[in-house]
């Protein structure tokens, strides 16, 4: 169980905390949210020694991109991709060919593999084996899967990336430590992380809070949170933003059924209403969703309640 002292404002009065939810992905458990900042914080998550267990294992099971499927590496590696894709596309204008880059929490490496003929040289560190073994052996990019609090290296970093990785982690503080550590001077930090304000959690919460809130998760933050949270280790916030990656359909869909869709790639890039005929009355249908879908997005991030928060900080 995680302590109760708020790891950004020192708030441990049990009166300044309230409870969010006690169900979650799962079933039972707590999360409360710290009345003082506003950090979202898992009070029975993950035990810190089993952690390496769980994601090499259950993990796997439960939270599969198709849902009722443990995918292997070569198919998380293809369900990711397009999702990868976007995220590289972001990254392209801050990279230059004399870069190093590292990622923590790389997945399959499903980034890197965007990125690695950008750069001087690309580095991975996965907790699950069996992904870390995928990102050597067919993506050709060094890659470990020890604990990266351990890790030691001969050269510091000109960036490090960490995708939705460090809401997992126990040790938050000092992982961020050790990223700001093993940056160079003016070196870069990109991070995305789930939005705990993001449109679903907002205006669905009673339904979408028992999905949103999970046993792998440690906290989840928002905007400001995070923005305190790095510049509290030392970083410069560059950008903060946020993206939406799941359709108005995926929207509407857990409005109308209180479930996700059945793959995450369904949820991030199905737009269409119908698909039997290819009339002019289907085709028109699905043009107007189209167009409703743009919109949708436009308006989520007016109002910066996209799915993800992405930061550009500097050391």
């Amino acid at each position: 169980m995680k302590e109760k002292k708020c790891l950004i404002c020192g708030n441990q009065s049990d009166k300044n905390f309230s409870i969010i939810t006690t169900e979650t992905r799962e079933g039972l458990g707590l999360w409360e949210k710290c009345n003082n900042c506003g950090l979202s914080i898992n009070r029975k998550g993950v035990e810190k020694d089993t952690a390496k267990d769980f994601y090499n294992e259950s993990y796997q099971k439960k939270n599969s991109l198709e849902s009722g499927k443990q995918q292997s590496a070569n198919e998380h590696f293809l369900s990711r991709k397009s999702s990868a894709k976007k995220i590289a596309e972001r990254l392209y204008p801050l990279l230059k060919p004399t870069m190093s880059v590292y990622e923590l929490g790389a997945g399959t490496g499903e980034l890197l593999f965007y990125l690695k003929d950008k750069v001087k040289s690309c580095e991975a560190n996965e907790i699950n084996k069996i992904y870390s073994d995928f990102i050597e052996s067919e993506l050709n990019i060094k890659s470990s899967h020890n604990d990266f609090l351990k890790e030691k290296f001969k050269n510091q970093f000109d960036m490090i990336i960490s995708i939705c990785t460090i809401d997992h982690i126990y040790e938050i503080t000092e992982i961020l430590d050790k990223v700001y550590k093993n940056l160079k001077k003016d070196g870069l930090f990109y991070l995305e992380i789930p939005n705990d304000s993001q449109v679903l959690n907002k205006y669905l919460k009673p339904v979408f809070s028992k999905f949103m809130y999970q046993k792998a998760h440690y906290y989840s933050f928002n905007i400001e949170t995070i923005g305190k949270l790095l510049k509290k280790v030392g970083f410069k916030i560059k950008n903060i933003e946020t993206r939406q990656e799941y359709t108005s359909k995926n929207f509407l869909n857990w409005y109308f059924t209180n479930k996700p869709q059945k793959s995450f790639n369904e949820a991030t890039s199905e737009n269409k209403m119908l698909d039997n005929f290819n009339d002019e009355f289907e085709l028109s249908i699905n043009k107007l969703f189209n167009n409703f879908d743009e919109g949708f997005k436009k308006i989520v991030l007016e109002n910066k309640l996209g799915d993800t928060i992405c930061v550009v900080a500097k050391k």
